[in-house]
């Protein structure tokens, strides 16, 4: 399937994420902590690209930092997919229970987003004054 389709089945659109983020699962299973890297991030949850993927369905708290501010949120795996052959794993996560307040910075946090990018779109699509028609 690709990233196209699983887009469309999302219910939250998701925005390119920029920062770091760990992942803390305890349990049966537990294996302690990862640390990855931010692939992109929506109201509902986080995708996470880690050498040290956790188990489907178990529950992690998650750490990272968006938006200037640091984020600490209770999720559960949804999804644990290798990258290629490479030691690298994209773990889909989807938040529990957002708080009013949380909820509210994402809104705000991805709407920026939004807006940036727009811009630079239209930026791109601007004629350059300097060129020769």
């Amino acid at each position: 399937m690709s990233r196209t389709q699983k887009s469309e089945r999302r219910k939250h659109p998701r925005e390119e994420g920029d920062s770091y983020a760990s992942l803390e699962v305890a349990g049966l299973l537990a294996n302690d902590q990862a640390f990855g890297v931010v692939v992109d991030v929506s109201r509902s949850g986080v995708c996470v690209r880690t050498p040290q993927p956790p188990y489907l369905a178990q529950v992690a708290k998650v750490r990272m930092g968006i938006g200037g501010r640091m984020l600490t949120l209770d999720a559960q795996v949804m999804r644990v997919e290798r990258i290629g052959d490479t030691e690298a794993w994209d773990v889909g996560l989807r938040f529990e229970s957002l708080s009013s307040e949380q909820e509210r910075f994402f809104e705000e946090f991805l709407r920026m987003r939004q807006e940036q990018e727009g811009q630079a779109v239209s930026a791109e699509r601007k004629p350059d004054p300097d060129s020769a028609p």
